[in-house]
């Protein structure tokens, strides 16, 4: 009997212990579950992006923002759906305009709120406008196919976008600008139409209205065109005749977006105008070579150096003419005194 509640005992102590190493088992894999779902890179890999983002270095941007998307962490959707939105901005400034749409429309099916849906949609409408502007730039301009675009852009909006395209290759940003006023009267504003806007107004000095888009593109979440804005706002200050001004916003942009070649032309241009007595050597920018720089600094003290001696040349000649003068004044001086004396 007592042999039999021994085993019984054992075999009671066998089974708690198994269990208790199952439950421990388990736990532990719950565990480190958590701790990997809970704890990851991915909010620091999307502020790497997010830096090079803002330095307009967007292939460094999506390849971290796509590392971030990798990233497996709970609690996190809203965040990434907005990572979603930079990483569709990253394909739009790289030219990649179908990555970009099926990029959108996924997020338009994931959304859960937290990406505002009239910013979304109008992100999307430039990706396809993009998309689609080579087809429907027309050689040579058909005014009764542009006519038919415009009546189809009622309900497909993106269309207003590529008919503003096909104006500003005319050069008319007078029916450009009102293409783009007739996609705002149905979509939000976003940082692309409000910096091809404020061009379109620009173009047409109508600086008042140009300044007031800028500044409703700036406000705009979407971050995807926000240097070419800042560029249309030196370019402003630049008209008003407020050369500083244009040229230190230039300078700050160029330091930001030094491979922008619209913001290096106007920089380059600006420099040239402030700095007319100084070698134009750009120091943001590998312009000159140092052979280069070492040339011009010598046809610089080259060109000093004969305007000094012809301001010498001339001095000496008037001197000589001067010497001359008295020489004359003096013998017709003395030949009056002889005279007299007769």
């Amino acid at each position: 009997m007592i042999d039999r509640n021994k085993e019984r005992y054992k075999k009671r102590m066998r089974q708690l212990i198994l269990l208790y190493f199952v439950i421990t088992l388990i736990f532990g894999i719950f565990l480190t579950i958590l701790l990997m779902n809970a704890f990851s890179d991915k909010k620091k890999l999307r502020e790497e992006g997010l830096a090079a983002f803002e330095k307009g270095d967007y292939a460094a941007a999506e390849a971290s923002f796509k590392r971030s998307l990798d990233e497996n962490q709970w609690f996190t959707k809203s965040m990434d759906l907005d990572t979603r939105m930079y990483l569709g901005a990253c394909y739009l400034r790289q030219s990649r305009y179908e990555d970009a749409v099926t990029l959108y429309k996924e997020i338009e099916e994931k959304n859960n709120g937290s990406v505002n849906e009239d910013l979304l949609h109008s992100m999307k409408d430039t990706a396809e406008a993009m998309s689609e502007m080579e087809n429907v730039k027309l050689v040579p301009p058909d005014d009764n196919k542009i006519q038919q675009l415009t009546e189809v852009a009622a309900s497909q909006p993106y269309l207003y976008l590529c008919i503003a395209s096909v104006y500003n290759d005319r050069g008319d940003a007078e029916n450009a600008g009102k293409a783009l006023e007739s996609y705002l009267s149905v979509r939000p504003v976003n940082t692309y139409v409000a910096y091809e806007l404020a061009t379109a107004y620009i173009n047409q000095n109508r600086t008042a209205e140009a300044a007031d888009m800028i500044d409703k593109g700036l406000a705009a979440t979407d971050g995807s065109f926000t240097d070419l804005l800042k560029y249309d706002q030196a370019v402003l200050k630049e008209m008003d005749g407020d050369f500083e001004t244009a040229f230190s916003m230039l300078e700050s942009l160029y330091k930001q977006y030094p491979d922008n070649a619209s913001i290096k032309k106007e920089y380059d241009f600006l420099y040239s105008r402030l700095h007319v007595d100084e070698v134009p050597v750009n120091p943001y920018t590998d312009v000159m070579t140092e052979e280069e720089i070492a040339r011009a600094k010598q046809a610089a003290a080259e060109a000093a150096t004969q305007e000094q001696t012809d301001g010498q040349e001339q001095t000496d000649g008037q001197e000589q003419t001067d010497g001359q003068e008295q020489t004359e004044e003096q013998e017709q001086t003395d030949e009056q005194e002889q005279t007299d004396e007769q």
